[in-house]
């Protein structure tokens, strides 16, 4: 009996290692090695091919691959593949994605990746960290007298780095003797209170990382910070008025917080949304690239979406570190009919 083709409603994206391995998948029977930047999109049909046993054929004006393209059983399947065709929701579902690069100013790396990224159009904004001496003031002389200058919000940073302020002669505990922040605040206790003499490093850091970004030229419209500890509830309750006094007017609502403790992730949470919320303007959603593909995309209809990148270069391919890789991320929205916000 013959066998039918599937109508598969499948979402695929490659979670990319940084070693650029293509990953095997199953369809119908056959083993599938997809290449790095190739998706099978929800609604494609996917039928064994007829000319040439072995392979499986993708079947939709809108495949990455192109109508009646061939994956062979067992190799990779061409890379760099440019969408065909009209858009998947041809009705438009008025999403508005903005992309925004966390960690500018953070390593050699870093920089040149998210220059890159406002070279090619594709970024809304970058955050930037002020506390990483050479390679901040790298970042700053690389986007001085550019456009990109004005695009840059603070990425507050207490985790890793050098301080700005004294907090290395007090030997604060996420700081050593050298001025180096050391691991991230990860104690439960700092979701809930901040001893007295915590709070005055914080404040001192920030004010110091502000006035650091303000000597650059920075505008300081927006707001997130390293490890989101920005969203631990006594962090914000004493942050927000010196961010008011700054002049900030947006500040990221991450999504994925969330201390390990009920208390905190039902009442506290919610608590610390409301505080942001109340005085700042925010995105309707924030999301990391792989949220996009993990769910229905009709459900952010309407709405404006901020979306984390980490652009990386490795062995000279552009990817999106620890999430999906942007030749990836930019097809998908593009066969959705979702325009980037830039402005």
């Amino acid at each position: 009996m013959k066998k039918r083709p599937v109508n598969y409603l499948y979402n695929f994206y490659t979670k990319d290692d940084g070693d650029g391995s293509p990953i095997i998948i199953s369809i119908d029977g056959f083993q599938v090695q997809i290449g790095i930047n190739v998706v099978i999109l929800p609604g494609f049909h996917i039928e064994p091919c007829k000319e040439r046993a072995g392979q499986l054929t993708v079947i939709g004006s809108n495949s990455f691959l192109g109508k009646g393209a061939s994956l062979e059983e067992g190799s990779a399947s061409p890379e760099g593949t440019i969408i065909e065709g009209e858009p998947l929701f041809a009705e438009g579902l008025g999403i508005g994605v903005m992309l925004v690069a966390d960690d500018f100013g953070r390593t050699p790396e870093n920089n040149a990746s998210t220059l890159d990224c406002f070279q090619t159009g594709i970024l809304h904004h970058a955050s930037f960290m002020a506390n990483r001496k050479e390679n901040s003031q790298a970042a700053i002389n690389e986007t001085t007298g550019t456009p990109y200058l004005n695009k840059l919000g603070l990425h507050f940073n207490i985790t890793e780095g050098y301080s700005l302020s004294p907090l290395a002669k007090d030997e604060w505990y996420s700081v050593n003797k050298e001025g180096n922040f050391g691991r991230l605040i990860n104690s439960r206790r700092t979701s809930f209170f901040l001893l007295p003499k915590e709070k005055k490093h914080i404040k001192d850091e920030l004010k110091a990382q502000i006035q650091a970004a303000k000597s650059f030229g920075l505008p300081l419209r927006y707001f997130d910070s390293h490890g989101n500890i920005h969203f631990k509830w006594p962090i914000a309750k004493m942050i927000y008025k010196i961010l008011l006094e700054s002049g900030f007017e947006y500040v990221r609502i991450p999504r994925d917080v969330h201390s390990g403790h009920r208390l905190y992730d039902f009442f506290f949470k919610r608590r610390v949304i409301k505080l942001y919320k109340k005085r700042f303007k925010t995105t309707d959603e924030f999301l990391n690239a792989s949220d996009l593909f993990n769910s229905d995309i009709k459900q952010h209809a309407g709405k404006t979406v901020e979306v984390m990148v980490h652009p990386y270069t490795k062995n000279g391919r552009f990817i999106n570190r620890r999430d999906v890789d942007f030749a990836v991320l930019l097809a998908y929205l593009k066969a959705c009919g979702i325009e980037l916000v830039t402005k």
